[in-house]
């Protein structure tokens, strides 16, 4: 797969984001067997990961177009139990603003992908099923990057 060929590219990318997010915790996780994208958590640094509350901007690339999205996300544990998990696409939360725009602006510098808005991201793909998502309840974000967002 071509986009597994890219992971230098994919790990320097990862290194800038250490160099402009000092003290945030990076989780990449190995989403290309599974999924038409790259994804990497970027965790806040009063959040980092293991802590009770965790709250990270996800960056999802596609390897199907120039083109990226981002989230945020907040995961509340007891014990090793998720209490609460949200995502916001628009509208973040204060907390998660500057790091969104950085992130965003990295992707699209180094990596030359575009960010795709909520309102494209969140358009209805009414008649597909795409993994555990139903027919009827597809957004577009689910066919390009994935259906595991949390």
């Amino acid at each position: 797969m071509a986009a597994q060929q890219e992971s230098l590219a994919w790990r320097g990318f990862l290194q800038r984001i250490q160099e402009v997010m000092p003290g945030c915790g990076l989780w990449d996780q190995p989403s290309l067997l599974y999924y038409p994208c790259r994804n990497v958590r970027v965790y806040l640094p009063h959040s980092p990961m293991g802590s009770n509350t965790q709250d990270a901007v996800v960056l999802l690339v596609s390897v199907l177009g120039p083109f990226h999205a981002l989230y945020a996300s907040h995961q509340r544990y007891e014990g090793k139990r998720v209490v609460e998990s949200l995502t916001w696409f628009t509208q973040l939360p204060e907390r998660f603003i500057l790091h969104s725009e950085q992130l965003d602006a990295l992707a699209s510098s180094e990596l030359g992908s575009t960010r795709l808005t909520a309102d494209v991201l969140l358009t209805p793909v009414p008649d597909i099923q795409v993994e555990n998502v139903r027919a009827g309840e597809t957004k577009l974000i689910h066919c390009l990057f994935t259906s595991n967002l949390w």
